[in-house]
């Protein structure tokens, strides 16, 4: 594990959560709290929640996630990929920042990105709730050889193996695509 020289975080930390528990068992009534807390909640709240998702998925069960990235209407300005970095959120919303990409100064970063928009979050939430459960669609771009900067400057990537142009488009942006 490269990165384990940078973080400190070892590769056995990030196979399996439920190893953290029974390695460090000092910590196993946390993360069995934190676990009942987030299978009951209405929704589990992330940054990047494909991420969070994958790496969380023995503890955490339920399949209402929102992503704060993808699902969230922050009004910032997308790239054509459409993903972005928390701290580039915090700075747009004009949020100092003092530490970054340690899970609980993350955690932290985005409630007070939540705490902008408290004034429309319920309204926000529901809104990204509903965009979190529309259904993904693979988008084909139809473009010549001499064409593919236009697809790819759409956020479109190339498929060697189906020779294709293709992204996937929520269903529920179709209609803006």
């Amino acid at each position: 594990n490269e990165s384990e020289a940078i973080n400190g975080i070892t590769q056995e930390l990030t196979t399996s959560v439920c190893g953290f528990a029974e390695e460090y068992g000092h910590h196993k009534h946390a993360v069995d709290l934190f676990a009942e807390m987030a299978n009951s909640a209405d929704y589990v709240f992330a940054f990047n929640a494909e991420f969070d998702k994958a790496f969380l998925k023995t503890l955490i069960r339920t399949d209402n996630w929102i992503c704060a990235m993808q699902d969230f209407d922050w009004g910032y300005p997308k790239k054509a990929h459409g993903n972005y970095k928390l701290i580039d959120l915090a700075l747009w919303l004009g949020i100092g920042i003092s530490t970054a990409h340690r899970a609980g100064d993350d955690v932290r970063l985005l409630v007070e990105c939540l705490n902008r928009r408290k004034g429309n979050l319920m309204e926000s939430i529901d809104r990204a709730s509903v965009r979190a459960n529309s259904p993904i669609l693979e988008v084909q771009a139809l473009v010549s050889y001499t064409d593919r900067e236009l697809a790819k400057a759409a956020g479109f990537s190339w498929h060697a193996d189906k020779k294709s142009w293709l992204k996937q488009v929520k269903e529920c942006d179709f209609q803006e695509f």
